[in-house]
């Protein structure tokens, strides 16, 4: 038996199923075709999508409640273990950067280089209170509206890879600062966003104002890493985190309406992304962080770098024995805390001075 949804033209698909063949005409394809399509743009022409979520954000409800639990955490036990929390504790804040830096094992110069998963879990730790609760709402106000739409899987996946690519960002060029906090994972969110207006130009609703959100954020980074550097802000990891959000969302959030142009980007976008990635790798694996913390600026790092290279001076721990001392340039010395020498580093020994 045939059925034939049409009569009067040539049928273009015919699907056999058990004892029956339908048969669809040209009138029919395009009247599927156009309802799919205007589902699709439901998504976008709705006004109040961000409002009335397609999809309800589980990945990022989840990821800020658990960075807020892990904080809760962080001053439960730093409250309870530490005694210098005098010197490093607000009260009212919660630990402080200078606590993570005097409790961080990189205070006892230790290698830690190939502990690969410090590259995702500083996303889940954050300095004080003020970083903590500034992240979850940037998150949750951007990444909410972005994983409504492309759903859990695109946008928390490009979250955590965006946190790894602003943490491999910051290991190249400032390896001698310790980073936390979600920002390189938030500013790969706000690459999503303007990929996302790329893609989707013509089917977006507010898009001017989106592009306008974006443009802020970037010309605030710039502005304040030009005229007033904040030490305590990673503009690197920002900058990773958004090369990556850029490149990847052209390649993974959900078109609407595929150009060749726009498939002409997405070839140049992956061409880009793999080269950026395969910099990053390239750099973590030939400059270990003994070599890379040499380029950096800061006495710890300094005096950490000749102890991974050529061991401590005299016999002692450099956590209460020794004291790292800027002395000019890129240089520092160690300082024997009972004795008063100080030490440095020449022709790959420790030297009295």
């Amino acid at each position: 038996m045939v059925k034939t949804a049409s009569s009067g033209r040539e049928p273009l698909v015919r699907e056999a199923g058990p004892g029956t063949t339908y048969v669809l005409d040209q009138d029919d394809v395009s009247h599927f075709s156009s309802a799919t399509r205007s589902s699709k743009l439901a998504l976008y022409e709705n006004p109040n999508y961000l409002d009335e979520p397609t999809v309800f954000p589980y990945f990022i409800v989840i990821a800020t409640f658990s960075q807020i639990a892990m904080y809760i955490l962080w001053v439960y036990v730093g409250d309870g273990n530490y005694s210098f929390q005098d010197k490093a504790f607000d009260q009212i804040g919660g630990p402080s950067f200078t606590w993570l830096e005097s409790v961080s094992p990189f205070s006892s110069c230790s290698n830690l280089h190939y502990q690969l998963w410090r590259y995702v879990t500083y996303i889940w730790i954050h300095a004080n209170v003020w970083h903590l609760v500034s992240n979850c709402v940037m998150q949750f106000f951007v990444g909410a509206s972005l994983e409504s739409v492309h759903g859990w899987w695109r946008v928390g996946g490009l979250y955590i890879l965006g946190g790894i690519a602003g943490g491999l960002n910051v290991t190249m060029f400032t390896p001698d600062v310790t980073v936390v906090g979600a920002s390189g994972a938030i500013y790969a969110l706000l690459g999503m966003i303007l990929a996302n207006i790329w893609l989707n130009w013509e089917d977006m609703p507010l898009r001017w104002w989106r592009l306008l959100l974006i443009l802020v954020f970037i010309t605030n980074d710039a502005l304040m890493y030009l005229y007033a550097y904040d030490p305590f802000t990673s503009y690197v990891a920002h900058a990773g985190g958004f090369a990556f959000g850029s490149l990847a969302g052209v390649l993974f959030l959900r078109n609407l309406n595929v150009t060749r142009c726009e498939r002409l980007v997405a070839v140049v976008a992956g061409a880009l992304l793999l080269a950026l990635a395969g910099g990053w790798i390239a750099w973590w694996a030939t400059h270990p962080i003994p070599e890379a913390a040499a380029i950096g600026d800061d006495a710890r790092a300094s005096c950490c770098t000749n102890i991974l290279r050529f061991g401590l001076p005299n016999e002692g721990a450099v956590n209460g024995d020794y004291t790292c001392v800027k002395t000019g340039g890129d240089s520092a010395s160690l300082y024997d805390d009972a004795s008063g020498d100080i030490y440095q580093v020449y022709d790959g020994e420790w030297v009295l001075i």
